[in-house]
């Protein structure tokens, strides 16, 4: 297993997620924040599962949401950019 990491800005993405999604429905958010940590583990495993969105950015979908894990693989493993909603501009320019 490659290692994962988490930018700053990803885990910021992350916690203002899990706050939005905890407001709403506390159970939400917690399944969405286990599925992300999951999907981050997969692509662990699988650093080349995501589809190229830019010439070194990766996109993953956290299960059973709306939610994408932006990654790019480096030699160590893995780096979670950011966490993005898949309504939300987030494609690199």
């Amino acid at each position: 297993m490659s290692e994962v990491r988490w930018s700053r800005r990803a885990q910021a993405d992350l916690i203002t997620i899990d706050d939005y999604l905890a407001a709403i429905d506390p159970d939400l958010a917690n399944t969405v924040g286990k599925a992300a940590l999951t999907a981050s583990a997969f692509l662990g495993e699988h650093p080349h599962a995501g589809s190229r969105v830019h010439a070194d950015v990766r996109k993953w979908r956290v299960a059973s949401s709306r939610y994408l894990l932006l990654y790019r693989v480096e030699p160590s493993g893995v780096l979670i950019l950011r966490v993005r909603h898949d309504s939300e501009d987030w494609v690199p320019s």
